[in-house]
């Protein structure tokens, strides 16, 4: 069954990915066995606070991943493309929608409050909320003697994790 999707667009190939970790590990043999789509939501929510010797406006972007529940900033909203993908090739969200949207926005009051340091809570409002999928390729690899191990490498980044 395929289904249409949002997601980023794959920036670092299946070839480029094990080129790189040849030139990092050149005594292991690395292999691409699939490319799958993880779940994040993005959320776009305008601020505004009223005070006459200071007011403070403007948009802010999170993004909650849709398994862990973690939230971060967006420092640019990330371009989407539409694409049709295998759904054996999704990870399920497992946050809900509703919940994703109370964990953004008590991430953007904690963030608002500390790290720009303001003393009076500002009006925030939903403007976007966005489910997507960012591509991610699995890597296999093996190692003469010892334990093989899998890797997560983020198709847009190139970022690694163990699986």
């Amino acid at each position: 069954m395929e289904k249409e999707i949002y997601t980023q667009e794959i920036e670092i190939s299946k070839e480029d990915t094990i080129r790189s970790f040849k030139n990092l590990q050149p005594s292991l043999h690395f292999s691409v066995d699939e490319l799958l789509y993880y779940p994040y939501l993005f959320f776009e929510h305008s601020f505004a606070r009223k005070n006459p010797l200071s007011p403070l406006k403007g948009i802010i972007g999170s993004i909650v991943d849709g398994i862990s529940g973690v939230a971060a900033l967006a420092d640019k909203a990330p371009t989407f493309q539409i694409k049709t993908v295998s759904a054996e090739r999704l990870l399920p969200s497992t946050i809900q929608k509703h919940r994703a949207v109370q964990i953004a926005e008590d991430y953007i009051f904690r963030t608002l409050s500390t790290k720009i340091k303001v003393l009076l809570t500002p009006k925030v409002t939903l403007q976007k909320q966005l489910l997507f999928y960012r591509p991610y390729w699995i890597v296999d690899a093996k190692q003469i003697g010892k334990d093989d191990f899998r890797l997560m490498v983020d198709g847009v980044s190139g970022k690694y994790h163990p699986l």
